[in-house]
């Protein structure tokens, strides 16, 4: 731990760099979250198997995944990296994994999404913005 404190005190331009990145994101993600949360449909937990989002056509459906998954992988590297520098790196690698398609993702959303925490609170935020709330299966 000493030598993370000298090479902070080392690279202070840095620090103060990664400093004020950190909380733009922090500020970002609470400004954006109500509208991130809209844009779940309504009906998307409701369903044993995940819905397709988008239908269409397959290229663009490749290419929408592509870069989704790149992105998440992105974030999943800089909140790794948060979690030894100054950042928000726990909630950054939570994005990811919801940005990443793995096998078993839809089932561990539903999973997350039926706990009346975060269910409440998901819903709460879909309200500031004049979204239904989400509907879940009756499991």
């Amino acid at each position: 731990m000493p030598d993370l404190f000298d090479w902070i005190q080392s690279h202070p331009q840095l620090t103060s760099i990664a400093l004020g990145v950190s909380i733009l994101l922090l500020l970002g993600s609470i400004l954006l979250s109500p509208f991130l949360a809209a844009l779940i449909p309504q009906d998307y937990f409701s369903n044993s198997e995940r819905p397709t989002l988008h239908p269409g056509n397959p290229l663009i459906q490749v290419l929408r995944g592509l870069i989704k998954n790149l992105l998440g992988l992105l974030l999943l590297i800089m909140g790794l990296v948060m979690l030894v520098t100054p950042g928000q790196g726990l909630i950054t690698i939570f994005v990811a994994l919801m940005a990443l398609d793995y096998p078993g993702k839809y089932r561990l959303e539903r999973w997350l999404i039926a706990k009346p925490a975060i269910y409440k609170s998901i819903n709460w935020l879909r309200q500031r913005v004049g979204a239904a709330p989400l509907i879940l299966d009756s499991r």
